[in-house]
């Protein structure tokens, strides 16, 4: 799988500030290849301890 993203995106995912499906729908995430990798994205991703709310909201939304 290969990962393209702006850097202000992916901080703000690590971070908690927003959700990694948001920043797929606008466009400054985006996964190529191997759907079932990019679904399970929120499994394998390390994000930063202070966003724990944002991996419940992921979980939710499918991604």
């Amino acid at each position: 799988m290969f990962i393209s993203a702006e850097p202000a995106g992916m901080i703000s995912v690590y971070f908690g500030h927003s959700t990694m499906s948001s920043e797929i729908k606008g466009s400054r995430i985006n996964l190529l290849r191997q759907a079932s990798i990019a679904r399970s994205i929120d499994r394998w991703l390390i994000l930063s301890a202070y966003c724990g709310d944002v991996l419940a909201e992921m979980h939710s939304s499918g991604i």
